[in-house]
């Protein structure tokens, strides 16, 4: 799943998991929830696996929610993918 894909079904996720990325920060890489306690540094290494810390999912909850309602038009979910990757990466 990408990021884009996550912001579509971001409202079924708990609140709870952190969102990170398979191998680097990149907004077409693969993202991946685990939950608060695996965060070691911002790297996770799963099954061989290294993931990168990208946010908190309560966090993009609420951006994703504060910068839909500021716009008179809603975005799809590209561009509010992108805008949550580039808030994750230069603002949180």
């Amino acid at each position: 799943m990408t990021l884009e894909d996550f912001v579509n079904v971001i409202d079924d996720v708990d609140e709870d998991m952190i969102i990170f990325q398979k191998d680097n920060l990149s907004i077409g890489a693969e993202v991946a929830l685990f939950d608060g306690e695996d965060n070691v540094n911002g790297v996770l290494i799963k099954n061989g696996v290294r993931y990168v810390y990208l946010l908190e999912v309560f966090i993009a909850k609420e951006f994703i929610n504060d910068y839909v309602n500021s716009l008179a038009v809603k975005p799809g979910s590209a561009e509010i993918a992108l805008r949550l990757f580039q808030y994750a990466i230069n603002d949180a």
